[in-house]
């Protein structure tokens, strides 16, 4: 558990070299949350879903994320875009997979492949990133 934490901690710091290329999540109900091209967890903001479409047309992010109840969001953002599963991991009663799709230009580099969605859910919530979550899920 402390290396997926440290191992999430570490990605937070690269996501914020990456722009997540528009409002990938605009489709989706829930709570969101973007980072602002920094490094720094302090650039972490929640938003509403007006003021996140607003910010990713305005703003290079470097990550975004949504959080939400409806599991059929997860399989339908996948179709959306066409995303390809890399590998997936579990703790405790939360899945987390990771994907990789063209549609999305940025990267992070994990077990030598190139990831540039996540989604983890559990047994009440789902959670879904580009690049990679950041944060808390």
């Amino acid at each position: 558990m402390r290396k997926i934490i440290l191992a999430f901690t570490l990605l937070l710091f690269v996501c914020a070299l990456y722009d997540g290329g528009g409002a990938v999540f605009a489709d989706a109900e829930g709570v969101f949350t973007v980072c602002a091209g920094e490094s720094s967890s302090s650039k972490m903001e929640c938003v509403d879903k007006e003021a996140y479409i607003a910010l990713a047309k305005s703003k290079t992010l470097g990550g975004q994320s949504v959080s939400f109840s409806d599991t059929e969001y997860m399989n339908k953002i996948v179709a959306k875009l066409r995303a390809k599963k890399l590998f997936c991991e579990s703790a405790g009663d939360i899945v987390t997979e990771y994907y990789y799709t063209p549609r999305i230009r940025n990267f992070v580099v994990i077990k030598g492949r190139k990831v540039n969605l996540q989604i983890a859910y559990g047994k009440e919530n789902c959670c879904v990133g580009t690049p990679v979550i950041f944060g808390g899920y």
